[in-house]
């Protein structure tokens, strides 16, 4: 029989977990293989009560020293240490030393005859949960408070909501209580025996409160793979929902850690995200008029918006899905543990899981007084060409191709080669020695560049999936590995590298800005592996010419790419306006699209009116190439506010919450509007975006923040002044600032381009 290896765990013996073609569940003990690790030098057997050495082999450089049980490794390491002897590799968790041995990966196939690889398909069972609770406290407490709705969304039928209420919509089933709800859902969860179930947040909110609530009723959770109970897993960040053998993805977790860099918004509620990745964002509801209707039986849209939020959590798992599978694969971990790992776990597991292959021994993780240390370390980052505020004709916008992980190739630097016999470089005046010979992490970089420029070339040829989505999981451990050099947490922890390697790369960057300047282009900006070049009146051929002799310069696999040309951009100054602002520029590409970095329209803590009026002015400046444009666009939005023209979902700001609202000192106006609510009723954690107007009236700004439907309740009036002078005006004035708009008069109290208005 062949299986898909799902998951892995010890307890007393090795347990693969899969599931078989035709979707069974497959569980198969190994009680063959032992636990081991290596000596420097040669040992005595040695027994320590029920710990004992059962076989010492010599191989090339060490002892290799197996063990009877997991148990015993650290028991017996300590114990040989005390000879003076060195132990390496005593700390490599159990499951990974053996799936690295048996040549085993996750969500790859297995033959349960021989425990070796082979091949399958797999196409698993998936599930979506959530849940609505009352809310007695504000907060709910499982403790008080009750699950009203489960909904559910699979792709093997399950599509409804669950509810302790009667109902006659589509898609629901309903329970006398809470108690039979919830049975009834335990029910399904082991009947239908799905293979994955996805949540959002499900590891902080849903499955804890669904275990708490069961736990009142004596209620199991038996859906692992061997009957095991659904557990909640305490880590020192948070906690995590763990069910044996069948995944649970928090898309939250994944999120956070993880694509948040590849994604515009700055907020990681579900509406948000899915609003981005799916163009389908989930339906938004007051919660007090979700009590509300729940009390008076108007049970429609509740039980709609209720299992829009389990089907969009569902969509959203398919689009990610293959990522998550790829960087499982690419790390060999379980889906539950890559789906929660941070990118320094990625880069461990994915280093540990090669060095075998070089010949290289995994060094131990640092102790907590060594991290300390390695934690008060810092080191030069990257170079920046600071900008001259202005606005530039014909850019051409070169950036180095993985401007660090190439340097780490061509330069051979890691933590086995720099300070060694071999090359010297000369970095900031000082001379290194690097090793001739090919270093671990150089060579793995090496091959993982490679890897992604093979599969580049075929996604050219022809579009695919999941070559798209391996692309996009080597990319992300090749970019994160140098980072994890200089990690205090690394196995592999090398500051002296990052040093080295950043010292490079503002050496190579300041070269291409001086290269460019003495072939008579002028360069706008430059920031740590990218320069911004003016034409003037060079042709796109001597652009080429240029980028052809540097590339010709460059060491190894160092390669600078024209990533675009541009028409036209601006940079803007600082305070003084003398100086440029890094990382804040506003482009207008050869197929007339904005690219629009570091200003408040790629924020989602300011108001729609500010960051709308913000692009209408970049679109004027840079597209329409019209100053005047741009100042009427600012004067007609001021005037609007004035007249109480601009529509109220313009002027809403959005706070996200990054604490409990009481763990707040500084009550700001999104912790005040916060507090309101959960004295109404509404579910506020931390995590949950707030959302408020300013309106008219006296005392702070807290005071006057409030929801969008008090404000058309109690037909309260935004105040304009707040708008003007702390949304729109500090959003455009270093744009502004460019065109050398003169202070008017606009108020005594006000001084500097807010006159003008």
């Amino acid at each position: 029989m062949k299986f898909t290896l799902t998951d892995i765990e010890y307890n007393e013996n090795i347990t693969l977990m899969g599931d078989d073609e035709k979707g069974g569940r497959v569980v198969i003990t190994d009680k063959e293989f032992k636990p081991y690790f290596y000596v420097d030098k040669e040992i005595n057997k040695i027994k320590i009560g029920e710990h004992e050495i059962i076989k010492i082999e010599k191989t090339k450089d060490y002892y290799k020293v197996t063990v009877n049980k997991p148990e015993a490794v650290p028991i017996i390491s300590d114990e040989i240490k005390k000879t003076g002897a060195k132990t390496i590799e005593k700390d490599i968790p159990y499951t990974q030393r053996y799936l690295i041995d048996k040549g085993l990966t996750m969500l790859n196939g297995v033959d349960s005859e021989t425990l070796k690889k082979s091949e399958t398909k797999w196409e698993p069972r998936v599930i979506a949960v959530d849940i609505e609770t009352t809310n007695k406290k504000g907060v709910p407490d499982p403790s008080v408070d009750e699950i009203l709705m489960i909904s559910m969304w699979s792709n093997y039928g399950e599509k409804k909501v669950m509810l302790t209420k009667s109902c006659d919509e589509k898609n629901t089933e309903c329970f006398p209580n809470e108690k039979e709800m919830l049975k009834a859902f335990s029910k399904v969860i082991i009947d239908t025996k799905p293979n994955i179930i996805v949540t959002y947040n499900g590891d902080s909110f849903d499955w804890p409160f669904i275990r708490d609530r069961m736990n009142n009723y004596k209620i199991s959770r038996p859906y692992g793979y061997d009957g095991s109970n659904m557990t909640i897993i305490k880590k020192e960040m948070g906690s995590s929902a763990r069910i044996k053998g069948l995944a649970h993805v928090d898309l939250y977790a994944f999120v956070s850690k993880i694509l948040s860099a590849t994604l515009k918004t700055n907020t990681l509620d579900l509406a948000s995200v899915s609003a981005e990745l799916l163009q389908d964002s989930k339906k938004k509801i007051d919660f007090t008029e979700f009590y509300t209707d729940w009390d008076n039986n108007n049970m429609k849209r509740i039980v709609e918006y209720s299992l829009k939020d389990a089907k969009v959590t569902y969509e959203l798992f398919e689009k990610l899905k293959i990522i998550i599978y790829e960087l499982a694969k690419t790390t060999n971990q379980p889906i539950y543990e890559a789906s929660r790992a941070s990118y320094s776990s990625l880069v461990e597991n994915y280093l540990i899981n090669r060095a075998h292959e070089f010949n290289e021994y995994v060094p131990h993780r640092p102790k907590g007084e060594d991290v300390m240390v390695r934690t008060r370390n810092t080191f030069v980052g990257g170079y920046v060409h600071e900008p001259k505020p202005g606005i530039y004709e014909n850019i051409a916008v070169m950036d180095f191709r993985s401007l660090y992980p190439s340097i780490i190739v061509s330069y051979n630097i890691g933590p086995s080669t720099i300070n060694k016999t071999g090359n010297v470089i000369e970095v900031d005046s000082k001379k290194i020695n690097i090793s001739k010979e090919t270093g671990f992490i150089p060579a793995v970089v090496k091959d993982l560049v490679e890897t992604r420029a093979t599969i580049k070339k075929e996604l050219k040829k022809e579009k695919s999936p999941s070559l798209e989505a391996r692309s996009y999981a080597i990319k992300t451990i090749t970019n994160a590995l140098y980072g994890y050099l200089s990690y205090p947490r690394s196995r592999w922890y090398c500051l002296e590298c990052s040093e080295v390697i950043t010292a490079l790369g503002r050496k190579h960057i300041k070269d291409v800005i001086s290269k460019a300047e003495k072939a008579g282009f002028s360069v706008c900006y430059g920031d740590t592996d990218s320069a911004f070049l003016t034409m003037g009146k060079k042709t796109k051929k001597e652009l080429d010419e240029f980028l052809e002799k540097i590339n010709d310069e460059l060491p190894g696999i160092m390669e600078l790419e024209l990533e675009r040309i541009c028409k036209r951009g601006l940079f803007v100054g600082g305070k003084t306006g003398e100086k440029g602002i890094k990382k804040r520029y506003a482009l207008l590409d050869e197929n007339d699209e904005l690219i629009i970095k570091g200003f408040e329209f790629v924020r989602g803590d300011w108001s729609n009116i500010s960051k709308e009026t913000q692009y209408k002015v970049f679109q004027a400046l840079l597209r329409d190439n019209s100053k005047e444009k741009a100042v009427a666009i600012v004067k007609k939005t001021v005037d609007e506010l004035r007249e109480n023209k601009t529509p109220l979902k313009e002027l809403v700001i959005r706070t996200q919450l990054t604490m409990r609202p009481e763990e707040y000192k500084n009550v700001g106006p999104h912790v005040a509007v916060a507090k309101r609510l959960i004295n109404k009723g509404q579910h506020i954690t931390e995590g949950t975006m707030i959302s408020y107007i300013v309106v008219e009236g006296k005392g702070l700004i807290r005071d006057k923040a409030k929801t969008i439907d008090e404000v058309t309740d109690e037909k309260l009036k935004p105040d304009a002044e707040y708008y003007i002078y702390h949304q729109v005006i500090p959003t455009v004035d270093r744009v502004m600032d460019l065109l050398d708009v003169k202070e008017g008069d606009f108020s005594k109290k006000e001084k500097g381009l807010k006159d003008f208005f």
